[in-house]
């Protein structure tokens, strides 16, 4: 039961890696300055993603698989559509974008292909990922939910400590400014974000 979540946890991670790749090479290394570049990156993923589940289970799993039938041509045409939007998309970050690595410099890892190698390894790690039996990927969907749960319970403690800790200091006016500063943002949720 574990071995299959390990599975589909490497295989995300794979297509993060290789969606961070494109990410730092076009300009958004650390933060996101090329907005464009980051919704294009998205999309390709989410492409590649539709296309990968597409083609397994429209064409793959019928002609090669264990379960033999005829393909479904709906799920191929979708398969065939998805990816070339994701083709599309990784073209558009390299024709429109410049390119920001100094691929000179020998301190600097060299990828050749961005972004068509990746986009390429996105579709092979998601159609691995498509092999994988659905309820495996259920199993590590919730996993993650109840980490990031887990995790947003941990900030929420902690920035309440901090809290606490400001409102010991009080007497310093830097401290007291910080306190009420934080606590008006408090009451406006939106601040917050």
């Amino acid at each position: 039961m574990i071995e299959p979540m390990i599975n589909v946890g490497v295989l995300l991670g794979f297509n993060l890696t290789n969606a961070s790749l494109i990410q730092v090479r076009y300009g958004n290394g650390g933060q996101v300055g090329i907005p464009m570049v980051n919704r294009l990156t998205w999309a390709m993923m989410g492409f590649t993603a539709v296309a990968a589940f597409s083609v397994y289970h429209g064409c793959y799993q019928p002609l090669i698989g264990t379960t033999p039938g005829s393909v479904n041509w709906v799920l191929a045409a979708t398969g065939i559509v998805c990816e070339a939007c994701a083709l599309a998309a990784a073209f558009v970050i390299w024709w429109v974008f410049e390119f920001e690595a100094d691929m000179e410099d020998p301190a600097i890892f060299k990828a050749w292909g961005v972004p068509f190698v990746p986009a390429l390894a996105m579709f092979c790690n998601f159609f691995l990922l498509a092999i994988t039996d659905f309820t495996h990927i259920g199993t590590f969907g919730i996993f993650v939910v109840v980490i990031v749960l887990l995790y947003g319970a941990q900030v929420a403690i902690g920035t309440d400590k901090q809290s606490r800790e400001i409102s010991c200091k009080g007497e310093d006016s830097v401290s007291r400014e910080v306190y009420e500063t934080e606590l008006e943002c408090r009451k406006h949720p939106i601040l917050t974000l």
